[in-house]
Parts: C-alpha cells; sequence; structure tokens
C-alpha cells in the first residue's frame, strides 16, 4: 500500500513472521528493497506464551523513503535488526543527504547536549486524600510547597531518614497488596531496592518505569514532609533501573557501531529524559559520533549519527 509521508510518499508494508530478523525479510522480498533503502519499525516483539498458548509471532512496519534509510529501534531489537558482524560492501556505503545532515549534527563540541536534557520531568500531581490512612494522618500533606521554607538540604541522611524511608515504602507497598523486602543498596544517595516480588513486578515498574517513577515521587514527597529534609530518593524494583542502566549503554555503544557501519543515521526508541541522558552520556566521548534529541514529549527521541568531518 501507498501512504503519504511527508512531502514524498513512502511504499509501506506490515509484516509478521516467528521472530523480527524473519518478519524483515519477508517485507523486504514483498518490496523488492534491500535493508538499507528502507526504514523499520517493530509493532510487535514475538513471545511464546505459556505452554505454546497464547504464543505471538512478531511485527513489523517496512517502509521505502527514497534517499532518507533510516532505521527506528527499539532497545530489545536492536541486535535483531541490526546484526553485530552486519556491514555493507564498501562500493554501497554513503552519508545521508546534507539537509539531514544538518539537522542531526548541528553541536558542533564532541559529546556536547542540550541542558535541557539533564531536566528531571515534571512532577504529576499526588493528591494526600488518595494514600492510606497511616501515610496520610499527618496534616497537610498535600501542600508539601507551602512548607518548602521550612525544608533543609541534606546530602546524605540520618539514620533515622534512612529508617522513615524504609517504613514509608514498605507501608505503600502493602497498601499495593505487594509482598516484599526493601533493601538499603546506598545512603548517597538513598537507594531503596524492592525485593522478593514473584508475581506483581511487570505491575510496579509499569511501561517505561513510569509506575516506579511514580512510586519514588510519592515515597519522596511523604519522607520530606515528615522529615522536613529535601534529598535525593531513589526506588528501585529488583535492579531493575541499574539492568535498564547497563543495557542502555550496550544499546548506545552497539548502534554507534552500526552508524559507523551502515554510515546513516539510527533513531532509538522514544525514551523519558533520564534515559536519554544515559545514552548522551555514554557516547559523549566519541570522536566520531554524535547524539541528539528530536521529537516532542512523549515521542521525544535519541539521534545517534556520524559526526560531519571537519573541512
Amino acid at each position: 500500500m501507498r501512504i503519504k509521508g511527508g512531502n514524498y510518499k513512502v511504499e509501506s508494508i506490515e509484516a509478521s513472521g516467528k521472530s523480527v530478523d524473519e518478519a524483515v525479510l519477508q517485507a523486504l522480498s514483498h518490496l523488492g528493497k534491500r535493508r538499507d533503502e528502507v526504514e523499520i519499525i517493530v509493532l510487535q516483539l514475538p513471545s511464546r506464551g505459556a505452554f505454546g498458548i497464547g504464543s505471538k509471532d512478531a511485527r513489523v512496519r517496512v517502509s521505502v523513503r527514497p534517499g532518507t534509510p533510516s532505521a527506528v529501534i527499539t532497545p530489545e531489537m536492536a541486535d535483531a535488526i541490526l546484526g553485530p558482524d552486519d556491514t555493507f560492501p564498501e562500493e554501497e556505503l554513503y552519508l545521508e543527504d546534507e539537509e539531514e545532515d544538518e539537522e542531526f549534527l548541528e553541536d558542533g563540541e564532541e559529546g556536547e547536549f542540550e541542558e535541557d536534557e539533564i531536566e528531571e520531568e515534571p512532577a504529576p500531581f499526588i493528591s494526600s486524600a488518595a494514600l492510606p490512612p497511616e501515610l496520610s494522618a499527618e496534616p497537610g500533606l498535600g501542600d508539601v510547597s507551602a512548607a518548602e521554607g521550612e525544608m533543609q538540604e541534606v546530602e546524605v541522611p540520618t539514620r533515622e531518614d534512612v529508617e522513615i524511608t524504609v517504613d514509608v515504602l514498605q507501608h505503600v507497598l502493602r497498601y499495593m497488596n505487594i509482598s516484599a523486602t526493601v533493601q538499603v543498596r546506598s545512603t548517597n544517595p538513598l537507594t531503596l531496592n524492592i525485593h522478593g516480588i514473584h508475581e506483581n513486578l511487570g505491575l510496579l515498574i509499569g511501561r517505561r518505569g513510569e509506575t516506579l517513577a511514580s512510586l519514588q515521587l510519592l515515597v519522596s514527597l511523604i519522607v520530606g514532609h515528615r522529615t522536613k529534609h529535601r534529598m535525593r530518593i531513589v526506588v528501585d524494583a529488583e535492579n531493575y533501573r541499574e539492568r535498564r542502566e547497563e543495557n542502555l549503554r550496550s544499546l548506545a555503544m552497539r548502534v554507534a557501531q552500526q552508524v559507523r557501519n551502515y554510515r546513516r543515521s539510527i533513531a532509538l526508541e522514544a525514551m523519558p529524559p533520564h534515559e536519554r541522558r544515559i545514552v548522551h552520556i555514554t557516547l559523549s566521548d566519541s570522536k566520531d559520533i554524535s547524539t541528539e534529541s528530536i521529537g516532542e514529549g512523549d515521542a521525544r527521541r535519541v539521534v545517534i549519527s556520524l559526526k560531519r568531518p571537519a573541512r
């Protein structure tokens, strides 16, 4: 089928297969194109299901874009779409057109990224009316901002701060009907890891860690109100944040190598600000790779590109 995209038409097809690679090859065969002539978007990852029941095939959308062969890659499927050993013959290597190069490589400085990338996401409003009685018993929890003048900045929490934070998190987990233990991983910053979750881990973490981030904010608000200390609190679940950070660093390095091999820019999936920052920092010392965030709101993503040679 043909759909309109920007000022030009894009030939696009959806295909499915037992793996992402199989689905992509099927689409390429139908379009009669090479992998470097299309944009690949993973719509659904394959899953086996339980005992063969509920299994799902991988599903992809492959679009032909003359002159703009960029792939959109999710972290989970970076290796499946672009294998670690895949390279094009020398005569097929080329750079993108100058206009796209200007867009992706605005910064001349090595490893430079925009200042707004290190900002935290805006905090959602949380009503104390939704809290259990033991957590909202103290008056004024909903007016934390009004008491900010009384708050004291602390870099390292006191023993009492740690005990109160652990207690608050345990109360919230019980309120969520989650049976788990809370471990103190470090005190600078104060990092708590929820351990021993067997059934509700995905529910607790949420899409792209959004539920876990909301839980962290809630705990921070309650603890700040009770201790009158403003401190950084990190809430993790089964070391999810630590693993995610390692995966993002690994992804950034692997995709950067694919950019070198393919000589074209690659866009990662949309990520929250703190995850985009990890990608930027990981590649900030690279002499030949540039990173830039594009898009708006929840669709904002990192594009990894080759730096333009100095003239």
